[in-house]
């Protein structure tokens, strides 16, 4: 099979991959061996519930991200997440749900595992604005900061994807589970969610030293850990 080709980021450089065959996966086993920065996860499940499926688990940096099947390609997710360092943006959400798709059968053992090398954006975020949107704050959700930090053009995928969902004539609760796995909105979706995380945590990076609040936020790690 030859690889499938990528979608177009609505942003302004961008590439998503979807993972749908053996030469995909060659390809996202090559960027990983390849890239040397922190990796940039997300995961789309079928609902907020801790044993809720996931549909997909996204992965890449600030120009590329691949999106797979973790139930069609196992041993990519496990070589993923044997990485040194991730971002992740709301990781009390994702990581719990990655260490699910692990081998291991000691889960909390994984997930502290995981969660230790894993930078939060959101955890960021709090530190370098604490208010919600509602006091006069950005806010914390990663439209909001990635609108603010990142590119005021930062794309509304959950917008967009919810006009899909009525496109398809699902409802918004059952959107997320039954929209198809490879629909190109959903896809695009999740990987834009990627791009932005590995690019907000630049920025947010640097403004957290930039602040001198580098060692506060070690300690609200250790505390999300927990």
């Amino acid at each position: 099979p030859m690889r499938t080709p990528h979608l177009q980021a609505p942003l302004d450089y961008g590439c998503i991959w979807p993972v749908r065959n053996a030469d995909d996966v060659d390809h996202a086993l090559d960027w990983l061996d390849g890239y040397r920065g922190p990796v940039a996860i997300d995961v789309e499940t079928a609902g907020l519930a801790f044993d809720a499926p996931v549909r997909l688990v996204q992965f890449g940096a600030d120009i590329n991200a691949f999106v797979v099947d973790p139930c069609q390609w196992p041993e990519l997710i496990d070589r993923l997440l044997k990485g040194d360092r991730f971002v992740v943006h709301n990781a009390g959400f994702d990581v719990p749900h990655l260490a699910r798709l692990t081998s291991s059968t000691d889960i909390v053992a994984t997930v502290e595992s995981i969660a230790r090398r894993t930078v939060d954006t959101m955890v960021l975020s709090h530190l370098v604005d604490p208010r919600d949107r509602a006091d006069g704050g950005i806010g914390h959700g990663l439209k909001a900061l990635a609108e603010h930090h990142v590119d005021p053009n930062a794309p509304d995928g959950a917008a967009a994807l919810k006009a899909r969902f009525r496109q398809l004539g699902l409802r918004p609760s059952e959107g997320w589970a039954a929209i198809p796995r490879w629909d190109s909105e959903f896809v695009r979706y999740a990987g834009t969610d990627v791009l932005l995380t590995a690019r907000l945590h630049r920025v947010l990076t640097e403004e957290v030293s930039r602040l001198g609040l580098d060692d506060l936020a070690k300690f609200e790690h250790d505390v999300q850990t927990v």
